[in-house]
C-alpha cells in the first residue's frame, strides 16, 4: 500500500495501529495541494480499491483532509540512507557526504515526489540484475522511471544511452534533475509515453519496475523495444499476480529464465526469443 501511495505522488507515508485495535493499521500519506490533486486522489482510490485482487487487504476507509505544511518531505528524507546494492553500486541521498566504499559507483538520488530511493525490494532487486547484466556500451530502456534511479545507475554502469519513460510530468522533472546532478543527463533521455513509443529503438536491456497489471498491459511494447537475445527485468510483481504477468509476457515470446524473491515481491529475468525478422 505504501508503494502505491508513493507511486501516486505522496511525499511521505507513515503507518500505525488504530487506537482501538491492533488488527487495523492506519496508513497516511501527504500530497501537494496543487492542480493535480484531484486526479492523483482518483487514481489512488482506484488502485487501492483493487488491491484485494492481489491478495492484499482492501482499505476499509479512505479520507482526505488538509494539513499545514510542516516539512513532511524533509522528515521522510531522514530515512533515506546510503547503502550498497549488487557488486558495484552505492545508492545515497544527494545530501550525503559519505565517501562510497572503494570499488562502488555512487548513484546520488533525491526522490522528491517520485518513487525510487533504491531501498524498496522491487528497486533493489532490479538494480542487482542491472549491475549483473549490463555490459559497457549497451543500450537500455527504463519503463516507468520514477526518480530515475534505474536509468541513472545504468548510465553510470556504462550504458551508451538510456531511454527512460514516465507518464507523470512531476517525476519526469525529478528524474531529469537527478540525471543532471549525477552528470549523466547527456546519456539519459527522459520522455513521456508517446514520445518514448516513437523514439525508443530495440535495446539490449529493458527494465520495468511497475506493477503486474501494467507489465501485462505493456507486454507487447516490452517485446518490441527488446533486441533479439536481449534481457528484460520485470519487477514490482506481488507473488499472487506473478502467473498473470508471466502469461502475458510468454505470449510475446519473452521467456522467463530466473525469478528472484524478497518478501511478497517477485522480480523476473526474461530473454527475448524473437528473431531479428519476427
Amino acid at each position: 500500500m505504501v508503494e502505491c501511495m508513493n507511486r501516486h505522488g505522496c511525499s511521505g507515508c507513515a503507518s500505525k495501529p488504530a487506537q482501538d485495535t491492533w488488527d487495523v493499521v492506519v496508513v497516511q500519506g501527504w500530497l501537494p495541494l496543487d492542480g493535480g490533486l484531484q486526479e492523483r486522489l482518483q487514481a489512488l482510490r482506484e488502485e487501492l480499491t483493487g488491491v484485494g485482487a492481489c491478495g492484499l487487504a482492501t482499505p476499509q476507509d479512505f479520507s482526505v483532509r488538509e494539513v499545514e505544511d510542516t516539512g513532511w518531505l524533509d522528515e521522510w528524507r531522514k530515512y533515506h540512507r546510503p547503502h550498497a546494492v549488487g557488486r558495484r553500486l552505492w545508492i545515497a541521498p544527494l545530501t550525503d557526504a559519505t565517501k562510497p566504499p572503494e570499488g562502488r559507483i555512487p548513484v546520488m538520488i533525491d526522490p522528491g515526489m517520485a518513487f525510487g530511493t533504491g531501498s524498496h525490494p522491487t528497486t533493489r532487486l532490479t538494480l542487482t540484475y542491472l549491475d549483473r547484466l549490463l555490459q559497457p556500451g549497451q543500450t537500455v530502456a527504463d519503463v516507468g522511471t520514477g526518480s530515475g534511479i534505474l536509468a541513472i545507475a545504468a548510465a553510470k554502469l556504462g550504458a551508451s544511452v538510456v531511454y527512460a519513460s514516465e507518464c507523470d510530468a512531476l517525476p519526469r522533472q525529478v528524474a531529469a534533475d537527478n540525471a543532471r546532478r549525477n552528470r549523466v543527463a547527456e546519456r539519459v533521455r527522459i520522455m513521456g509515453p508517446q514520445e518514448f513509443e516513437g523514439l525508443c529503438p530495440p535495446c539490449d536491456l529493458v527494465l520495468c519496475n511497475i506493477i503486474a497489471e501494467t507489465i501485462a498491459e505493456l507486454a507487447p511494447t516490452l517485446a518490441r523495444i527488446l533486441a533479439p537475445d536481449g534481457f528484460l527485468v520485470c519487477s514490482g510483481i506481488v507473488a499472487e499476480r506473478l502467473t498473470m504477468a508471466l502469461h502475458a509476457l510468454r505470449n510475446q515470446r519473452l521467456m522467463p529464465i530466473e525469478i528472484a524473491s524478497e518478501d511478497v515481491w517477485r522480480t523476473v529475468l526474461l530473454r527475448n526469443l524473437r528473431g531479428p525478422s519476427s
